[in-house]
């Protein structure tokens, strides 16, 4: 019998691939290329590396109650004042991360996958609310004060 591969498979492979990848490319960065910003107003190389990881857990343990306790304080490494993170650190988490990530989309039925999300009475459908779909920037007040808030925008297809 010959298997085929869903299209949410096909689309994790790809994300498995880009993990590895970033995960492979943070790791090799000295101090100073982690401190490098492409603007000086933009977040450097190792922040926007923390903000990944404080998204993954946020959503994926915050907000949809995955994985353990012991992932919870990663949430904080993109806050302003956050301690810088070594290489070694960011990639470890980008992989704890990716994998609390992982277990869910192993997990998950597509019944699961077509549930909406609520929060802050605002309703949020994927296809599955599980999936970051489209990223939009807006000023939300929920996690943490900060003037610009990623907030995930999930939607049907």
């Amino acid at each position: 019998m010959i298997e085929t591969e869903t299209p949410l498979e096909t689309i994790y492979q790809g994300w498995e691939i880009y993990q590895r990848r970033l995960t492979n490319a943070i790791a090799a960065l000295t101090p100073e290329q982690l401190a490098l910003r492409a603007a000086p107003q933009l977040w450097s190389i190792g922040v926007l590396a923390a903000h990944i990881i404080a998204a993954r857990i946020w959503w994926f343990h915050h907000i949809l109650g995955e994985g353990n306790a012991e992932l919870a304080e990663l949430v904080e490494w993109d806050d302003d004042g956050a301690p810088s993170r070594t290489a070694a650190e960011l990639a470890d988490a980008l992989e704890a991360s990716w994998q609390l990530a992982r277990q869910a989309l192993d997990h998950w039925t597509p019944t699961d996958l077509a549930q909406p999300i609520q929060r802050q009475g605002v309703e949020r459908v994927a296809f599955g609310p599980k999936m970051p779909y489209n990223l939009h920037t807006q000023n939300e007040s929920s996690r943490r004060p900060r003037s610009t808030r990623i907030m995930w925008r999930l939607r049907a297809t």
